[in-house]
């Protein structure tokens, strides 16, 4: 089944040149030229893409990885496929307006489609909508748990399965999952040591080479292509450590809240941990990581206190929002192709998940006033459950995503412990309350405007 990039692509191929045609020669655009190529590249976009002068000159896979390297780029920074095709279309600079005001698109087209019906046509071709998982997902049903061919993770990052339980009904660690974690580290770190070596011999040869010779200089430039490409270089290997950390980080928590007396669980731990760069390069490569991972595991003191902690339970201005047990991470800056676009065109986390059962109540941390309410979406996909907004009198906003609403209104008063959700059952994980905390209501969804909530929160550990 393919992946929702290749739909996209192959959508973008079928209103472009009618299904894929490699050598496609579009209609001239005043002012803006000629589209060519099965994506209608102009020529100031394609600009000498590994060395080829126009796109219609270029092979079909050289066409199909400069367009998979834009599309998935414009995803990271957009979230949503029909902004993709409008970056696409008519530039990121109409896609940035348009997800900010809906009505910038109004008027926006070429000679011959209007914008709004391309994305319409591109949408349709490729079976997507507009919240349609990410670039890696497979598109349709099944009951694959969050996982596709080759038994790989393919989970959001901090999106944990189920924990299951150990001797006398205590949580432990999902020992397969770790195991399978362990393995895919391992594959990570040899991407990032052939994307060393790679950059490694390219500065050689540029130490060697005259510029003036096209047949090489086009050689350093589709390494250079490959080497920096978020699909088989650093940028791959960049989203697959940040995701796979998390797990690990989050696997720590469970570690240390497991059965003490589960001996054989701590020892599968450690041999995990000892296991992992077994097929690294070398010894000191070895010794770093099993260093690095063991300190995860550390046991820390407990800062007194224990207990459950009610929800309702004031501790300074602030109120528990949940009740179940909060992880000390912040999740603030981990780049998430679904996240908050920043100013620096990468999309971030900017948020805590706090992970608790499905039904659990989510009580208001402040005394203020709901300002958005949005009802459940379903419990499936990235986009799952409904949203609530509260303000408080300092202008500053708690948000709550993945939760069912209660019967409360926009405009509504609420008080500090005030419950206002539950937790919406997701089918792709790790049951859990995604929350944000925004400097203002007018700011909006951007990264600028966001706070790290950990930072209030942290008092609830």
């Amino acid at each position: 089944m393919a992946t929702n990039l290749e739909k996209f692509m192959r959508g973008i191929r079928a209103v472009e040149s009618s299904g894929g045609d490699y050598k496609a020669i579009g209609p001239n655009n005043p002012g803006l030229g000629t589209g060519k190529g099965a994506y209608q590249y102009l020529d100031s976009t394609w600009n000498n893409y590994r060395g080829y002068s126009r796109a219609d000159a270029a092979p079909k896979s050289v066409q199909d990885a400069r367009a998979r390297l834009d599309f998935t780029r414009f995803f990271k920074r957009y979230g949503r496929w029909d902004l993709v095709a409008i970056a696409h279309h008519a530039g990121e600079g109409t896609a940035d307006k348009v997800k900010k005001d809906p009505s910038a698109l109004n008027g926006v087209g070429d000679l011959n489609l209007s914008t709004k019906q391309y994305v319409a046509k591109v949408l349709g071709a490729a079976g997507l909508k507009r919240n349609s998982a990410g670039p890696g997902e497979r598109g349709g049903g099944g009951s694959g748990g969050g996982r596709r061919g080759g038994g790989g993770l393919r989970r959001k990052p901090w999106a944990l399965p189920r924990n299951v339980v150990g001797k006398g009904g205590r949580l432990t660690v999902d020992v397969n999952e770790l195991y399978q974690l362990a393995r895919g580290l391992t594959g990570h770190l040899a991407v990032l040591e052939s994307v060393r070596r790679r950059a490694a011999s390219v500065a050689e040869d540029l130490d060697r080479l005259a510029l003036d010779d096209r047949g090489d200089a086009r050689r350093i430039r589709r390494e250079l292509d490959t080497a920096l490409s978020d699909e088989y270089g650093v940028g791959r290997a960049r989203n697959l450590l940040v995701r796979d950390i998390g797990y690990v980080v989050e696997a720590r928590e469970r570690a240390l809240g497991a059965d003490r007396t589960d001996r054989d669980h701590r020892r599968v731990v450690e041999r995990l941990i000892a296991s992992l760069g077994a097929e690294s390069t070398t010894v000191a490569t070895r010794r770093k990581i099993r260093r690095l991972l063991r300190g995860l595991y550390t046991e820390r003191s407990s800062g007194g206190g224990g207990g459950s902690g009610s929800p309702t339970v004031r501790n300074g201005k602030l109120v528990k929002p949940l009740k179940s047990k909060l992880t000390s991470s912040s999740e603030f800056n981990v780049p998430d192709a679904e996240g908050a676009p920043s100013n620096n065109g990468q999309s971030y986390h900017a948020g805590k998940d706090w992970f608790a059962p499905a039904g659990t109540a989510v009580m208001s941390p402040i005394s203020g006033k709901v300002v958005e309410v949005k009802p459940s979406v379903g419990n499936s996909g990235q986009v799952f459950g409904g949203v609530v907004k509260v303000q408080g009198s300092n202008g500053r906003v708690w948000v709550f995503r993945h939760v069912d609403p209660a019967k409360i209104k926009v405009g509504q008063r609420v008080d500090a412990g005030d419950r206002i959700a539950k937790i919406t059952n997701w089918t792709g994980g790790g049951d859990h309350a995604h929350i944000e905390h925004w400097k203002t209501l007018s700011g909006g969804y951007d990264f600028e405007n966001m706070l790290d909530p950990m930072k209030s929160l942290r008092r609830f550990l």
